[in-house]
């Protein structure tokens, strides 16, 4: 398994969550979500790491456009902050 991950690493990037401490999360605002998934993950290393966000739309549209180029753009998720 350490030969195939050295091989083909892989890393996981979240965006939101959904469910913490046994209760449903989903029906809060994604700003309150976002803070507790930047809490939860504070202290995990990569390979695991939240997506980066930003309310800045030049700064998006640089991360876009830089990703873009490089061939490695994926998508793009957008969410109203109080959603």
């Amino acid at each position: 398994m350490r030969e195939l991950a050295a091989l083909l690493p892989a890393s996981y990037a979240v965006f939101d969550v959904l469910a913490y401490d046994g209760q449903d999360v989903r029906g809060h605002p994604y700003i309150e979500r976002r803070d507790l998934l930047l809490d939860l993950l504070h202290d995990v290393p990569p390979p695991i790491q939240a997506v980066p966000a930003t309310d800045d739309p030049e700064v998006a549209q640089l991360w876009y456009d830089t990703l873009r180029d490089q061939g490695k753009d994926r998508g793009r998720l957008v969410a109203r902050v109080r959603s």
